[in-house]
């Protein structure tokens, strides 16, 4: 039987059920009263480039303004039927503008890596490390257990089907600000041009007029 608060599963012994072959010490350090931290695993996805790409141990990379990304967590859940869990982007990544944008729950009986959605809505380049601490999620237990009559998917790896969703790049204010200067610097060009132009004409012609 879960011990559990109001619905909310606070018992860590339970809790450490659904985070697949993980150390007790490891569950102790990222376990805090009701929630737990996932971690960024090794493969993510930025709108922007071709493929996804694999992380070394502690490599950095970074998400641009107006950038899509696709996170996967290092962790692997294995959730009962009965139990449903609750994500999202820790609060010091949503302050830099970091928004999560594939949804906020993990169906009851989900077994796998967790891929979360992201978008840089940020005036400033994001910087993200392979491990970093990045989200967190708590479980609700249910008074039935779901009957699926398919099976769930079990993501391990980001797949072709979430990268075709996101890829490409993508207009942001600041983008279009960008093109609006370069197309008002190009057109005070011309138009510095233009000018130039029609005095040497008119020059030309009330030379031939008068002279």
């Amino acid at each position: 039987m879960n011990n559990r608060c109001n619905g909310l599963i606070v018992d860590p012994v339970e809790v450490q059920k659904y985070i697949k072959d993980i150390s007790y010490d490891e569950f102790k350090s990222n376990y805090e009263e009701w929630k737990y931290t996932l971690h960024l695993g090794k493969e993510i996805y930025v709108s922007t480039d071709d493929l996804p790409r694999r992380l070394k141990p502690r490599e950095f990379f970074i998400i641009h303004p107006g950038d899509f990304v696709l996170l996967i967590t290092r962790e692997q859940l294995q959730i009962p039927n009965d139990v449903m869990g609750f994500i999202s982007m820790r609060f010091r990544y949503k302050q830099k503008g970091l928004i999560n944008v594939s949804g906020f729950h993990v169906d009851p009986g989900y077994k796998g890596r967790l891929i979360f959605s992201a978008f840089n809505a940020g005036p400033r380049d994001i910087v993200l490390c392979e491990n970093e601490p990045l989200f967190m999620i708590f479980f609700q237990g249910m008074d039935k257990e779901c009957q699926y009559k398919e099976e769930l998917p079990a993501y391990l790896h980001i797949p072709s089907e979430l990268i075709e969703n996101i890829r490409g790049r993508s207009a942001t204010l600041s983008s279009n600000a960008n093109r609006l200067d370069k197309l008002e610097f190009y057109m005070k060009v011309i138009g510095a041009i233009t000018v130039t132009l029609m005095l040497s004409l008119s020059g030309v012609a009330l030379k031939h007029l008068f002279g």
